[in-house]
């Protein structure tokens, strides 16, 4: 009897390596895990110009507001309601707008 476990060992305990599928499933997993991670990437670069253009605008929505050169930039005023003697004026230059509250 105990021949027979041996054997029987024998035959299931050789291992030749891994099956087609097994490789298949394994290269699949791999595969979508680095479309994930490229695609995460393409969106994160993406995201980074953006936001470097929106930084760019505001620096020069700030220059112009500083040097009073506003010719390219839209000025939007209106009164606020529980402080009457404030304004609103909201520059607005490409992609950035700043708020700045002002005296009547």
């Amino acid at each position: 009897m105990e021949r027979k476990e041996r054997k029987t060992i024998l035959i299931y305990g050789n291992n030749r390596g891994f099956t087609l599928i097994e490789t298949l499933i394994a290269l699949s997993i791999i595969v979508i895990t680095f479309t994930v991670f490229l695609d995460l990437l393409a969106r994160a670069r993406y995201m980074l110009e953006e936001e470097a253009r929106r930084y760019e605008d505001m620096i020069v929505l700030d220059n112009k507001i500083k040097r009073g050169e506003l010719k390219d930039v839209k000025i939007r005023e209106k009164a606020v309601k529980d402080f009457p003697g404030l304004r609103e004026v909201i520059y607005i230059y490409n992609t950035v707008s700043f708020k700045r509250y002002e005296q009547r």
